[in-house]
């Protein structure tokens, strides 16, 4: 016998779906004891929630009252360098989970960028992500699953771009610009992506990394990295112009 419509199951709800309900942050300590959940399951939604909560659109502009800002850096004063995300991420290996936290380390540096009074607390992130342990990590990264490798180059683009470039000279020196998956991931285009579709707002794998290398010449540049890069990765930098007629015309140079 058929079920009525009253009888249908209900579609489960997506998982940031559910923690947008379940979490609320208002404050540093809300976030803290939400990511200090010892329940595995729970820290992930509040990871989640978190990373939603914060999250920015390609090219929005962060205004110095944007409550996402406020937020971050109430919980950086009260956990400097993101020290709660490090610990979490010391123990996680599921790919889905990383995913999670590279993303929100990504947003958060985003909106300290934003802002010059803000520098400081970002500062002691990258300097983490740039020791060779945590770029290491990273660098793994760009073998795995297709939502690992974009999160992890936007974090690299995001840290690039940190306060005008202030770290890309020593983002340049840590990179493993030998690392062999770099052939691969120029290539990794959106399958099914439309010449209409906006490619600056929603980039894929190959877009990420396109301005990743770019970063490395753009005009915040200094001139000694940028002839240093050009000598020393020559190969890489003309590597991102093969099959450039393939690409978006907002993207080509």
């Amino acid at each position: 016998m058929p079920q009525s419509k009253s009888e249908r199951p209900h579609k489960r709800a997506k998982p940031e779906q559910t923690s947008r309900k379940a979490y609320k942050f208002s404050n540093a300590i809300d976030v803290r004891r939400a990511l200090q959940n010892q329940d595995q399951n729970a820290q992930i939604e509040a990871l989640s929630a978190l990373r939603s909560t914060l999250s920015i659109k390609s090219g929005e502009t962060v205004a110095p009252q944007d409550e996402r800002l406020a937020l971050v850096v109430q919980w950086m004063e009260s956990s400097s360098g993101a020290h709660d995300i490090f610990e979490i991420w010391e123990g996680m290996n599921q790919s889905s989970s990383l995913s999670l936290l590279v993303s929100l380390l990504s947003s958060v540096l985003a909106l300290l960028s934003s802002h010059f009074p803000y520098h400081s607390h970002g500062i002691p992130i990258i300097k983490t992500l740039l020791s060779p342990k945590w770029m290491r990590k990273i660098t793994s990264y760009l073998s795995g699953s297709n939502e690992l490798i974009l999160v992890s180059l936007k974090l690299l683009n995001s840290i690039s771009h940190f306060g005008g470039g202030r770290e890309r000279k020593t983002l340049f020196e840590a990179f493993p610009w030998d690392t062999k998956t770099l052939a691969k991931v120029s290539h990794m285009r959106r399958k099914g992506k439309g010449d209409t579709e906006d490619a600056l707002a929603r980039p894929d794998i190959r877009t990420y990394y396109f301005f990743f290398i770019l970063s490395f010449i753009d005009p915040e540049t200094s001139s000694l990295v940028k002839s240093t890069f050009l000598e020393q990765q020559r190969d890489i930098f003309l590597s991102i112009f093969k099959g450039l007629s393939q690409d978006s015309y907002l993207v080509s140079p």
